[in-house]
């Protein structure tokens, strides 16, 4: 145990950088402030440390003299009535520096920065930076009782920080606000949020006197999400969650980003997080047999688990090409970790590198390799790459992208044979014009069909190309199973709720969220879903939301020097997507207008400067 008098002198050392001592202090004393916040004694060094930046929390906002205190007393624990326990407030700033139905970020600890949002008459505090990738909300998009991240599209709610659409996993840190009689803005923190750039939402443990069990299948985004949310809105029976892979639910969009990383630097969680809220993993398990009438389900372990509710999100599996050659070394069908394993020990400086695909994930691929092998060829099957995601007049100015950093691409073609070298490795490619192509890393972006063979003899009607049809709850014919992601055929809000498949990694996560709500409560929460795409190419970060077929497109900016916005317009004259390179936020706009059911035309895009923007109900 270690004596209040040298924790003392741990915290006056903590202290002199901010050039403050005792008699700076209006003869406060460190030693009776800890005994009264603290009513303990310090457990360790690592507590020390802890302690030690709470008192100079509260030390710093003394020393900007704004809040007066008069004694001990107004130093001791705050507890509101949230039961949380507070820090005392750290002054940040005047709220008349804070637009009416505006946010502006202010210096806070330790280099962090704070956001004050200003709505309704209220104002709030959040944390500054997105949990996801660290975008600065600051540039974001305010609309009523919620910020959407600019760069991905996550969106918090401003009073409680609480994650309600993704991409994304935690929460923004959420702040208690005291301002005084002359503007000045006290900002107060949790305790247990102290030290942390972002918030796990609080979540429950199971409890055995609840008899029920929930299953969910598919370990990828929706899975992942889904359990998580379950525990987050208080369901506390047995919680199973099933995995084909041999991990826990990971950051499967870095599959095509990066190389050379381990698993654990892209799972969500650990498995102690799992094993902390009684989340049952069962990984390297496959679900083979589902009675939806009996409401049982049987897994390749030979275990059958009968079940309440269940929501599967199995995704998509490759459709293998037909090409001989296919099973040689060094051959990868990129889908999963195991697959950007493969790639990371086969290539090196003296690679050279195939790339099979014409989608975003083979464009990603190859500018990532591009910096590690000697070379990269594209072998593209349409006439541009990238074009379903980016549109035809974009690809094209893309494909020049890639050109321009030394990617070869060639398109409207395939690859029709692989042949060896001695060692099984592939030496070579034969193109269909029966051109031959070095190659000893081939990457081949497939083809792929949903993962719903199991579910033949469930009782649920699967769709020709596999997917499942649900309702506006997530919810199939069958009621106590909701499914969600790559096999789902749901509504999607922006087009009015019509019916698609979206294959889209923040669709999958929000799936999961409302899926979980629902299978809960039923008929709690609605699907409002918005597709985001986002990719960042040499560079240069590509942004696009909304969905649908489009006939005519309208530029407005330089799509040469790629800063430019792009107005997807169908037949009707509505603008079903808009895309974006080098401006922030326009996309994030055009998703929030979606999200509150706003549509946009032709005309409304059609030189007006971007006066939609304003059509953004906030407050």
């Amino acid at each position: 145990m270690i004596i209040i008098n040298e924790f003392c002198q741990k915290i006056e050392a903590n202290l002199r950088f901010l050039n403050l001592n005792r008699l700076k202090l209006l003869h406060f004393d460190v030693s009776l402030y800890t005994a009264v916040l603290f009513q303990s004694q310090p457990e360790n060094e690592t507590s020390i440390r802890d302690y030690c930046k709470l008192v100079v929390y509260h030390l710093q906002s003394i020393s900007r003299e704004s809040f007066h205190f008069t004694g001990i007393a107004k130093l001791e624990r705050r507890e509101m009535c949230d039961d949380y326990e507070y820090t005392n407030p750290i002054i940040v700033g005047n709220e008349r520096d804070v637009p009416d139905n505006g946010m502006k970020q202010f210096d806070f600890i330790d280099s962090k920065k704070v956001l004050l949002i200003k709505q309704k008459g209220q104002l709030h505090a959040v944390g500054s930076k997105c949990p996801h990738y660290g975008a600065p909300l600051e540039n974001g998009v305010l609309s009523d009782g919620r910020i959407r991240c600019p760069w991905h599209g996550a969106c918090f709610d401003i009073k409680t920080g609480d994650i309600e659409n993704f991409p994304g996993l935690d929460s923004l840190l959420c702040y208690k606000v005291e301002i005084s009689k002359s503007g000045q803005v006290g900002i107060m923190a949790r305790l247990k949020d102290v030290g942390f750039d972002k918030r796990v939402k609080d979540m429950v443990k199971r409890d055995l006197n609840d008899p029920s069990t929930f299953v969910v299948v598919g370990g990828g985004p929706a899975g992942g999400i889904c359990v998580e949310t379950l525990r987050q809105q208080g369901y506390a029976g047995r919680l199973v969650l099933i995995s084909k892979e041999a991990y826990l639910p990971y950051d499967r969009v870095q599959i095509s980003k990066t190389t050379n990383v381990k698993i654990e630097a892209l799972q969500y969680r650990q498995q102690e997080f799992y094993d902390e809220y009684d989340i049952e993993t069962f990984l390297n398990v496959e679900a083979t047999k589902v009675a939806g009438d009996k409401q049982t389900i049987t897994l390749s372990n030979g275990m059958s688990i009968q079940y309440d509710k269940m929501f599967i999100a199995t995704g998509c599996a490759p459709i293998i090409p037909p090409i001989t050659g296919i099973d040689l070394k060094n051959v990868v069908i990129i889908r999963t970790y195991d697959d950007l394993a493969a790639i990371s020990k086969a290539k090196d400086e003296t690679t050279k590198a195939v790339c099979l695909g014409s989608s975003i994930i083979t464009l990603e691929i190859a500018q990532t390799l591009i910096r590690q092998v000697e070379s990269v060829t594209i072998v593209g099957t349409t006439d541009l790459i990238g074009n379903e995601f980016l549109g035809d007049v974009v690809g094209e100015r893309v494909l020049r992208l890639f050109t321009d950093n030394r990617v070869t691409v060639i398109t409207n073609s395939n690859v029709i044979e692989i042949f060896p070298n001695k060692n099984g490795e592939v030496e070579k490619v034969m193109l269909m014009n029966y051109k031959e192509l070095p190659c000893d890393l081939l990457i081949i972006d497939p083809d792929v069909k949903s993962n719903t063979t199991f579910l033949k003899r469930s009782g649920l009607n699967l769709n020709t190309d596999g997917s499942i049809d649900t309702n506006v709850y997530l919810r199939t014919s069958i009621e106590s199973i909701y499914v969600g992601g790559d096999i789902a055929n749901a509504p999607v809000y922006s087009i009015d709720n019509e019916f698609a498949v979206v294959r889209n990694y923040q669709i999958a996560q929000n799936h999961g969220r409302i899926a979980a709500i629902n299978m809960i409560k039923s008929r709690s929460k609605i699907l409002r879903a918005v597709p985001f795409f986002s990719t960042k190419l040499f560079g240069k970060s590509f942004r696009f939301s909304g969905y649908g077929e489009y006939t005519d497109l309208i530029i407005e900016g330089d799509l040469e020097n790629l800063e430019f916005v792009a107005y997807f317009i169908n037949n009707k004259l509505k603008v079903v997507r808009v895309g974006s390179c080098g401006c922030n936020a326009v996309v994030a706009k055009f998703a929030e207008l979606q999200t509150q059911g706003v549509s946009l035309t032709r005309e409304d895009v059609e030189n007006t400067e971007m006066a939609w923007t304003k059509l953004i109900k906030s407050g």
